[in-house]
């Protein structure tokens, strides 16, 4: 079952889901926008990486934090960013939270990539966001903009092993656009 924003408020106001900063304001009828933070993770386009092995730690080289210029970020076409959310979230153990992308930006190319789209029981930190402009002409982007949408769903019940709990979770606390750190996990 998706949350309304009755059900969001009450879980926020009993800090059942923790946002930081919140603005209460951001809740919708069937979810909890989110802005964009003050940092992105782009590929270099001078990397001496030769390809990305999901297994080499060194894969995170081929990536840089960037802060906005100008006040703003430029996404090129055909351009991959990771993005960061301004708020740090913290879920309770029975509700998941989709990712979803804002209508108004998908019409103008930006696109939330695929399967990231979910956020797990127990999560807390703040969201790494994979976006893709898909458009032909480069696209702005703000600190503080609302760039996509938490919709939370209850679970069964709670999780026996919250994501915080889970000795394999890599993104717990993060902080910012991470990099990925499948290489963490042992190779078979």
């Amino acid at each position: 079952m998706i949350l309304s924003d009755k059900g969001i408020e009450k879980l926020l106001e009993e800090k059942q889901i923790d946002v930081s900063p919140l603005d209460i304001n951001l809740v919708g009828p069937s979810g909890l926008d989110m802005r964009l933070g003050y940092q992105m993770r782009v590929f270099k386009e001078d990397s001496d990486v030769e390809h990305l092995n999901p297994f080499d730690p060194a894969s995170e080289h081929a990536t840089e934090l960037v802060e906005p210029e100008d006040g703003r970020f430029i996404i090129e076409p055909g351009q991959v960013v990771l993005a960061s959310t301004l708020e740090r979230i913290e879920l309770p153990e029975h509700l998941v939270a989709r990712l979803e992308s804002r209508s108004s930006l998908t019409r103008l190319g930006l696109v939330i990539l695929g399967t990231s789209g979910s956020v797990e029981p127990g999560f807390r930190g703040h969201l790494t966001i994979p976006i893709i402009n898909t458009g032909k002409l480069p696209i702005l982007m703000y600190p503080e903009m609302c760039f996509c949408k938490l919709a939370f769903e209850t679970m069964s019940t709670k999780a026996a092993t919250p994501y915080y709990a889970r000795e394999s979770s890599k993104y717990v606390d993060q902080k910012g656009p991470v990099a990925s750190r499948l290489h963490m996990e042992k190779k078979e």
